[in-house]
């Protein structure tokens, strides 16, 4: 139990633990109404249980693939592609997730929802190269856009992927040696996973070249402010 400032009142916590994970509650209440409502979540903690949703989409799935060959429109194509890739995953049908997944990409290749689901596929399928190669694709959407960068961070952030995430980043690096402010948003995130991979110094080496190719651009270039907060913070511990 613990008291906050800026509400009237208290926060109370309470968990269950489902062995596979822990399931944490909490309760801001007032003091007036604490014991009724400690009531309340004690009722939730006895009565909780785990359980698994399993999803029979069969006949939404036949549907909505009856009607795909009527579908002309690229963008609304997509979206049922990707719509059915959703469904099949939630069955765990995932061979049919992907064939789905890599029409909504030929359809539509900037359909964002569905870019990072596909690289996570291949790669959970162990299909590497295929991975890297979408990773690739769907850097070269929006290359200054550091979104897409933060992104394949993410898909790339299990420690047994961390290889090929560095192989990814020698791609990029030769695919745009030429253009300083692409290659410093590659470097910048590739400064991040060094980081994160508790690799401190080389992330900071890569940081100070990704200012230097940002400041040939434009020496107030919106990245540069926040690299100097992270280099003072690194040199200042």
């Amino acid at each position: 139990m613990a008291q906050f400032d800026e509400l009237t009142g208290k926060e109370i916590t309470g968990f269950i633990d489902c062995i596979e994970f822990i399931a944490f509650f909490v309760l801001f209440t007032s003091e007036q109404v604490q014991n009724k409502n400690i009531r309340k979540l004690n009722h939730l903690l006895q009565y909780s249980f785990p359980d698994k949703i399993t999803f029979e989409n069969t006949k939404i799935i036949e549907q909505l693939e009856s009607e795909i060959i009527n579908i002309t429109n690229p963008l609304e194509l997509a979206a049922a592609y990707n719509q059915l890739a959703k469904w099949y995953s939630e069955m765990k049908e995932f061979s049919d997730e992907m064939r789905y997944r890599k029409l909504c990409w030929e359809t539509r290749p900037e359909y964002y929802e569905n870019i990072t689901p596909l690289i996570q596929g291949e790669l959970n399928l162990n299909r590497l190269e295929s991975a890297i190669d979408y990773s690739v694709a769907f850097f070269q959407l929006d290359t200054n856009n550091p979104t897409i960068m933060q992104d394949l961070l993410s898909v790339y952030e299990h420690e047994k992927y961390w290889p090929l995430f560095e192989k990814l980043i020698i791609k990029l690096q030769l695919n745009y040696a030429d253009e300083d402010e692409i290659l410093g948003n590659i470097l910048f995130h590739y400064s991040i996973y060094l980081n994160d991979s508790n690799q401190k110094t080389k992330s900071l080496e890569q940081l100070k070249i990704a200012r230097v190719l940002f400041n040939k651009v434009d020496s107030s270039h919106q990245a540069i402010k926040q690299i100097d907060i992270i280099i003072n913070q690194e040199t200042s511990n």
